[in-house]
């Protein structure tokens, strides 16, 4: 019973490019649950590899002194697969927080001084409305854009699995299910 738990899988292995930019190291290994751990393969930017359907884990480190944030995902891949790894930018992440929040700090004090102004007098009611109904508007303008940049910092990983490896299959593995360097 032993053997039949350290065989690898009887279907066919899968074909799996990795890239990401310049100098960004990427590492992959597959996803085996709570409790199973397996080992990082490591890719420079570019690497072919081999593995079995199911979901994998990437990790990408970009160069310390890039501006890219660290990207932690996991994907699962059924076919052969080309994936693109791209880390998301620090300084788009720290606009987005501070347009995020000054946005909704003014937004929140324009609603105050608009509902301020509908309780006081005839008199600062026109003056008070204008003012708050601009400070909404810019709060709401800021929101906005911080949420565009916090969408935009995220790291991505896109998956192409309409490409198609060539027709000869590289051998299926005898231990581990993700192999790295066979030509394909």
């Amino acid at each position: 019973m032993a053997a039949a738990q350290t065989s690898p899988p009887a279907e066919r292995p899968l074909h799996i490019e990795l890239d990401s930019p310049p100098g960004v190291l990427v590492r992959i290994r597959p996803y085996l649950g709570a409790g199973q751990v397996a080992e990082f393969v490591t890719c420079p930017p570019f690497c072919k590899l081999a593995g079995y359907g199911g979901y994998y884990q990437l990790e990408a480190d970009p160069p310390p002194d890039s501006g890219l944030r660290r990207l932690r995902k996991t994907v699962q891949i059924l076919a052969d697969s080309r994936i693109f790894v791209a880390p998301g930018e620090r300084v788009d992440r720290h606009l987005g927080v501070g347009l995020t929040v000054s946005g909704g700090i003014v937004l929140g004090l324009g609603i105050v001084v608009s509902l301020f102004a509908g309780g006081i007098g005839a008199d600062l009611d026109d003056d008070l409305t204008i003012t708050g109904l601009s400070m909404m508007g810019v709060g709401a303008a800021a929101t906005a854009g911080g949420i565009y940049f916090l969408v935009r910092s995220r790291g991505r990983v896109t998956l192409d699995p309409a490409w198609q490896a060539p027709v000869v299959p590289p051998p299926p593995p005898t231990e581990s299910h993700l192999d790295v360097g066979w030509r394909f």
